[in-house]
């Protein structure tokens, strides 16, 4: 009798410990709060924690007020399992509050508006989804992305008399599991899903998100591809049912074909790495169900490239281009630096085993589901201007690693820095080194052009050879005859300079050379007028050299003598002027 009273008790004992033990596990979790007044002030915001899926409770509001100006507002921050979020739903009360038409003005929901009463409910990671509550009907299917939740009430409005404000809304936990059902048909359908946040950065925080594609047809076969893939390198998704089982954000764009008629993805962001928190776009995939397996085409997707740190280059398939179907995504994002970027399609041929499955598409913006720029296959070259970058998708079988040709550079606006910069034909000024490379980055080849490049361009230039022969002549000629000036110029100067010299130093030993030389100097006078020189000379031989006229000659007729010798050089001794001209100095 003592054993099973025992017994009893000691059964009792456990079912109070394990209704404990769920209440400790649940964190204590009220079935409601009091927006205004929460259970734990000394958190700011006050933080509710809700561990588990399925776990709900009520915020509301109960304000009574007696003055006719309202100014206030609360706060309170709910949070719950990685691999959780918040769905928000409509409680049992009513409520119904005229709508705020100044709440989207605002650049944040913990902002409050002007003459207004209503809640804000926003994900506190994510703070672009949030939706204004102003009436219980407001909240029909709103959920977070990630695991917090925030709810911030607004009160400021002018009352004609005093009243009660109650506002009340149900908030569950729920997983984060997508599942995603379809089956084959014919035109093929298409269902999409995506990271988290998707096309704006996701948040390296940890979290955990679940994908099921599915389809009812047991001999479907599904796959999966990925229109986008920037993801973290702390990043990884995980796989059950397919041909891969684990992935990275350093791995190449993956190709997804299921073993059966489903698959399981999870997805996690990981951990904050080197780049920012807000640096990853994440992905975006499409899956695809196919009768047979065997009509699913062998996919290559290691063409891809992300461009984020380049002013300027060119993008071709190279050694890509081997006959397999390829499926290559480029992404140019533009420098802070810089004003924008230039594209430019310099080459496209549509070469290959399938022609009608090989094209090209290019989107203003870093993701696949930016506003798409047209572009026809057979175009001829073409120049795109984006201020945030290009989505470059390049699909179908080539064998051509000329097929196709890109250029792409960053531009900026400001030309007043011509040291570092070149300056297009179309205004934009681009990185100075990009110039006279060989490839047409401005669009319009000015950059390449003959007379700045002193050379015919090989990407389109329309200048012919005789342009770029002018150009050389001039560039050369030119400084060639200006220094050979200077230079006889020079020579003449210094053969005045020695003349001079020597003229003077003759006067000068005139005028000191005693008495005889005036004697000599009187002879000469009183023979003035019966001066005469000789100068015939036989055509044998030599005029007489610049020291025997200077000292046989009187200074009045130097010069006379001079001009005189340098006539008769030039017209019976052509021969000879260089060497009298020499023998002048």
């Amino acid at each position: 009798m003592i054993s099973k009273k025992v017994c009893y008790i000691g059964l009792l004992l456990l079912v109070v410990t394990v209704m404990w033990c769920e209440g400790e596990q649940n964190y204590g979790v009220s079935k409601e709060y009091n927006l205004c007044k929460p259970d734990n002030p000394e958190y700011q915001p006050p933080t509710v924690y809700m561990a588990n899926p399925g776990d709900t409770t009520e915020i509301f509001v109960n304000m009574s007020y007696t003055n006719k100006t309202l100014s206030t507002s609360c706060q309170i921050l709910l949070k719950t399992c990685q691999s959780c979020r918040f769905q928000l739903e409509m409680a049992n009360e009513f409520f119904d509050y005229p709508l705020c038409s100044n709440y989207y003005s605002n650049n944040s929901p913990t902002e409050c508006a002007n003459n207004c009463i209503y809640l804000s409910v926003y994900d506190n990671y994510y703070l672009a989804v949030n939706k204004m509550v102003t009436a219980s009907k407001d909240l029909i299917n709103f959920m977070t992305d990630s695991s917090q939740l925030g709810i911030f009430g607004c009160f400021y409005k002018q009352m004609s008399d005093s009243g009660v404000i109650y506002m009340r809304l149900k908030v569950t936990v729920k997983e984060k599991v997508q599942v995603i059902t379809i089956e084959s048909s014919n035109p093929l359908p298409k269902r999409s899903f995506t990271s988290p946040n998707f096309s704006s950065p996701y948040v390296a925080n940890s979290e955990i998100y679940t994908y099921i594609i599915k389809s009812s047809i047991i001999t479907d076969c599904i796959a999966v591809m990925f229109d986008d893939w920037i993801l973290s390198p702390k990043s990884q998704i995980q796989i059950q049912g397919a041909n891969h089982e684990k992935l990275t954000g350093e791995m190449d764009r993956p190709y997804l074909i299921s073993d059966g008629p489903s698959m399981n993805i999870t997805f996690t962001t990981g951990n904050v790495v080197a780049g920012g928190y807000y640096s990853f776009t994440g992905f975006k995939a499409a899956a695809i169900a196919y009768k047979d397996r065997n009509n699913i085409i062998d996919t290559k997707t290691d063409c891809d490239k992300l461009v984020i740190n380049s002013q300027g280059g060119a993008l071709s398939l190279g050694d890509y281009a081997d006959g397999s179907y390829r499926d290559c995504i480029w992404v140019i994002k533009k420098m802070p630096e810089f004003s924008g970027i230039n594209l430019n399609i310099l080459q496209y041929k549509r070469v290959g085993f399938l022609n009608s499955q090989n094209y090209i598409e290019i989107r203003n913006g870093l993701t696949s589901d930016k506003d798409n720029v047209p572009i026809a296959p057979s175009s001829s070259v073409k120049t795109y201007i984006s201020t945030v970058g290009f989505y470059i998708r390049l699909q179908g079988y080539y064998t051509d690693d000329s097929a196709l040709l890109l250029s792409y550079a960053m531009y900026t606006d400001d030309c007043s820095d011509l040291k570092n910069f070149f300056r297009c034909n179309s205004g934009r000024c681009i990185d100075f080194s990009l110039k006279c490379d060989g490839v047409d980055h401005c669009g319009d080849n000015s950059d390449e052009s003959a007379f700045i490049c002193n050379h015919i361009s090989g990407t389109g230039s329309t200048s012919g050879g005789s342009g770029s022969s002018y150009s050389i002549g001039i560039g050369v000629i030119i400084p060639m005859v200006v220094s050979v000036f200077l230079v006889i110029v020079m020579c003449l100067l210094i053969i005045f300079i020695r003349r001079c010299r020597r003229l003077n130093n003759n006067t000068f030993g005139a005028q000191n050379g005693g008495l005889a030389h005036q004697q000599n100097r009187a002879r000469r006078r009183r023979h003035h007028n019966h001066v005469q020189m000789s100068l015939t000379v036989s055509s044998g031989e030599h005029p007489p050299s610049y020291d025997e006229v200077i000292q046989n000659t009187p200074i009045g007729y130097l010069n006379m003598v001079n001009s005189v010798t340098l006539i008769w050089i030039i017209s019976k001794h052509k021969a000879h002027l260089l060497t009298y001209f020499y023998s002048f100095n």
